[in-house]
This record gives structure tokens, sequence and C-alpha cells, in this order.
């Protein structure tokens, strides 16, 4: 598949949200505020560099705007790759 896309390297990268008031976790790459309890302290498992990190408050600003900066590759129209 990357062959096709002309892409020279991938990573699976996902996203996981933790409340750490009530214990309530997706994967909702927008989430701020627990669904559930209403709580903002929620705890974000990310990628970043290579590395799985929880929380970002440590994060400096270039590690902040490469994770604002990421974009996502594969959507719905690139389906019929996975098909063929």
């Amino acid at each position: 598949m990357m062959d096709q896309l002309n892409m020279g390297y991938g990573s699976v990268n996902h996203n996981r949200n933790r409340c750490m008031d009530c214990g309530y976790e997706n994967a909702d790459d927008k989430l701020e505020v627990c669904p559930k309890c209403g709580s903002k302290n929620i705890d974000k498992l990310q990628r970043i560099t290579g590395y799985l990190v929880g929380t970002t408050d440590r994060w400096n600003s270039g590690k902040l705007a490469e994770l604002n900066d990421r974009v996502t590759h594969i959507d719905h129209g690139a389906q019929d790759l996975f098909d063929n």
C-alpha cells in the first residue's frame, strides 16, 4: 500500500484519551471535556517523534507544533487499497 501511495515512511499512530477523574476512555482526537463526568483532567496518549507519551503539559512549543500540524493521510476514499 505504501508503494501505491508513494510513501517512504509510515507509522501507525492512535489517539487514546483517559479521564483521570472517572476513568472514561475514547479515541476522539479533539476530546477536551469528559462526556461522562465533565472533567477537563484528560490524559492524552499520543505518538510524537517516535515515542508514545501521555499528557502534553510538559511538551515544548516545537513538539506541540508538530502535533498540531499532523495530518491524516488515509481516509475512507482510500478503502479500495485495502480491498485489493
